[in-house]
């Protein structure tokens, strides 16, 4: 199976696992609203891309009161560690499922500081070159997991 094929499937998997998710009762993403704390923190105006091999997967609250999320940890070329967040549990879930220890990521978002920590809030995760998964619009910050199935569809075709 050619890459781009292998790229298909995957997206069009993705999404078969996603769309029903999308509404959802908000139990499984307290904290994570668009226009909450957290989400506040993102700034779509400092937008950079960080990369790097990943070292570490887990799920923690970013904040008190909030739902678990994911969280990506990765080693850059040149040693820096960079804690990534990409969104609530619940969203993110297909990542579990896709990622392992060693993989190549690129992530496109922003920085942002989490009480003494620096945490980089992913708007675009790109593992192995080969697989995309969005997290955020990028011009304007809005977290995927907050559009209706509506807008998240027509954002699909867009790109």
């Amino acid at each position: 199976m050619t890459r781009l094929w292998k790229t298909v499937v995957l997206a069009a998997a993705a999404w078969s696992l996603l769309l029903p998710s999308v509404g959802r009762a908000q139990t499984d993403m307290a904290g994570w609203e668009r226009g909450g704390e957290y989400d506040r923190l993102y700034k779509p105006e400092a937008v950079t891309t960080v990369a790097g091999k990943l070292v570490e997967l887990k799920e923690a609250a970013p904040m008190p009161g909030m739902a678990p999320g994911l969280v990506m940890t990765i080693k850059t070329k040149a040693g820096i560690t960079v804690t990534i967040q990409p969104g609530p549990s619940s969203f993110a879930k297909l990542l579990v499922h896709t990622l392992h220890v060693g993989d190549r990521i690129k992530v496109r978002g922003a920085y942002a500081e989490l009480g003494e920590e620096k945490v980089f809030m992913a708007a675009k995760i790109r593992v192995n070159e080969a697989y995309v998964f969005k997290c955020r619009r990028t011009r304007d910050g809005m977290p995927y997991w907050s559009l209706s199935k509506d807008t998240l569809i027509r954002e699909k075709l867009r790109n």
